[in-house]
């Protein structure tokens, strides 16, 4: 097995996830964020361990349906993300946390009707939230 290396842009991109883990954010917007803290982590760099932390389970990507750059978001374990469903909005990348009865009816219907189990933990439902839309919210 190969052996990981704790390294500084390792813990620096940890350490930035950890305190906003409220947020997604793509590379490109974590790299950016980085760099107004006078922090640089090379793009090479941030995809590896963005990646890494995925395999670890640290990190959960979000991978838009079409073109567009995946997010990443921090999940500890004991995360509530775990076991809820999330909406992501295509227009400005809100994330929502969906605890949602109704929701959760769905999965249950697709697992008894269907035969197929729903991984809450995976399931991204994509499409505009309310302030996108000119709801407001």
């Amino acid at each position: 097995m190969e052996r990981q290396y704790k390294t500084r842009q390792r813990e620096l991109i940890l350490s930035f996830f950890r305190e906003h883990k409220e947020n997604c954010y793509s590379i490109r917007d974590l790299i950016a964020e980085l760099s107004k803290h006078a922090q640089t982590v090379g793009e090479a760099t941030a995809y590896r361990t963005v990646d890494l932390l995925c395999e670890q389970k640290l990190l959960k990507r979000f991978a838009p349906a079409g073109a567009g750059s995946a997010t990443f978001q921090y999940v500890s374990p004991e995360s509530a993300c775990l076991h809820h469903f999330h909406l992501k909005c295509q227009k400005c990348g809100k994330l929502i946390h969906a605890d949602c009865e109704e929701i959760s009816k769905l999965a249950e219907h697709i697992e008894k009707e269907h035969g197929f189990f729903v991984n809450h933990a995976d399931t991204v439902f994509y499409g505009e939230c309310a302030q996108c839309r000119g709801n407001g919210e």
